[in-house]
């Protein structure tokens, strides 16, 4: 991602993430709050316009498990919303 950010950041022009989630089969199940917030802080600063957050195998953001990371991604959105 970074190798991708310095090749393209200087051009100019809007940058887009088509993809993004949290890959953490390896590790104990914890909130994925923070790590969303802290992302998009980072993204938006960036010039990046257009932010997909997407989740493949691993999905468990759901409020029973992880009630902070859902209030994280509902802001996600609510901030991209026109």
């Amino acid at each position: 991602m970074t190798r991708w950010y310095n090749a393209f950041a200087g051009l100019g022009e809007p940058l887009t993430l088509p993809e993004w989630g949290i890959d953490d089969d390896q590790g104990v199940q914890a909130s994925r709050g923070p790590a969303i917030r802290a992302s998009r802080t980072w993204l938006t600063t960036h010039n990046f316009h257009i932010i997909s957050y997407w989740q493949l195998d691993n999905w468990y953001l759901d409020v029973a498990d992880d009630a902070d990371g859902v209030a994280a991604y509902q802001e996600l959105v609510a901030a991209a919303a026109p």
